[in-house]
């Protein structure tokens, strides 16, 4: 797909605005040196989408030549590190639901899991909780999360014998309906209780009536990993390393990826896009749409997370190193950063603001 195909695709599914927020969830959190040039680059284009002239911005913020954006080591930063954990972090949500409702208020939750591999195989160490900066451990043989978004206070967690969820008011997590299976992989429905899940032996079931009834899903075979977009449609990584897309149309091969990628992962999309995924294909990030098209890479990987929480935008979460990093352009970025960078995000505060606002009325809607 060439450059000009990527540009007529996107303006068929975005408009002006929403193309440069694409760039912010791509390639700005990774910029290689670090966190000047994230900032500059992040309200430099927070300014484009909410000034007057947004709709004339330039799209060079999304298509940006054949300039290629490392990401390496230099962006893992101590003084972003939230917590330092014995084992490999694998798993970070960051709940889109009425869990962080009061974001804007200083509450805020996250659940990630930890897994031992230094024998050779992941041994599983367990699903965690941060609310409000205190961590707690909720199960030991977790090994992945999934919640929805909408209005509910819960999140789903598949572990080495079944579903649990999270019950709010006591901070525990609970058995969830009568799937006793191993799960490696998670998807909550939006609006209904449809879960999706893949068990150890890489089959995949649609779970409904609150736990108890599973249907078998057999095609596509040999799936690795599934991720949901914001509709619900079924994105789906399959051992021959090809995606796949499951909706009310049927199943359709993802085309224009590199064939036979060393390294494939999935991950959810930006909030405010609702038909797309996010992808790491060899060292190359993508968005991939809910038609099977698949955007122009601009971030190349020299390093890889073992967790990806990126939703929110302004607010980030990675697993490297066994460490969760976080960065925070929502609250406290003012005494976060110093010298010449505070002065620049001082002035551009206005714009930063603008966008907390709108990630707000999502979070409310």
């Amino acid at each position: 797909m060439t450059d000009d195909d990527v540009k007529s695709r996107y303006n068929i599914y975005i408009n002006t605005t929403t193309k440069i927020l694409l760039s912010i969830f791509i390639c700005a959190a990774t910029y290689k040196r670090g966190m000047m040039r994230l900032l500059v680059i992040l309200i430099s284009v927070l300014l484009a989408v909410f000034l007057p002239a947004a709709e004339s911005a330039p799209e060079s913020y999304v298509f940006m030549s054949d300039e290629i954006i490392s990401v390496t080591d230099e962006f893992f930063k101590d003084d972003l590190i939230i917590h330092r954990a014995e084992y490999d972090v694998v798993d970070i949500l960051f709940p889109l639901n009425a869990l962080n409702k009061d974001l804007y208020a200083h509450h805020t939750l996250l659940f990630f899991v930890l897994a031992d591999f230094s024998s050779g195989q992941r041994v599983d160490k367990g699903l965690y909780v941060r609310r409000d900066g205190q961590i707690t451990k909720l199960l030991d043989s977790a090994r992945v999360s999934a919640s929805a978004k909408d209005h509910t206070s819960t999140a789903y967690f598949g572990t080495a014998n079944g579903l649990y969820h999270y019950n709010a008011q006591n901070n525990t997590a609970e058995r969830y309906g009568t799937i006793t299976e191993g799960i490696i992989s998670l998807v909550k429905a939006n609006g209904n209780d449809t879960i999706y899940v893949l068990t150890d032996d890489y089959i995949l079931y649609k779970v409904t009536d609150q736990g108890t009834n599973k249907e078998r899903i057999d095609k596509p075979a040999n799936v690795r990993d599934i991720v949901f977009d914001i509709n619900d449609n079924l994105f789906l990584h399959t051992s021959d390393k090809t995606v796949h897309i499951m909706n009310r149309g049927g199943l359709q091969k993802i085309e224009g990826l590199d064939e036979n990628p060393t390294y494939l992962k999935i991950y959810k999309g930006p909030f405010f896009v609702n038909d797309a995924i996010a992808l790491i294909a060899n060292n190359m990030s993508h968005l991939v749409f809910a038609d099977g098209t698949v955007g122009v890479g601009h971030c190349e990987y020299f390093v890889k997370p073992t967790a990806y929480s990126l939703q929110p935008i302004l607010l980030q979460h990675y697993g490297y190193k066994k460490n969760i990093y976080e960065l925070n352009f929502l609250q406290g970025w003012q005494s976060h950063f110093t010298g010449a960078l505070q002065r620049f995000a001082m002035r551009k505060q206005s714009a930063i603001a603008s966008y907390s606002s709108a990630f707000k009325r999502f979070l409310e809607n």
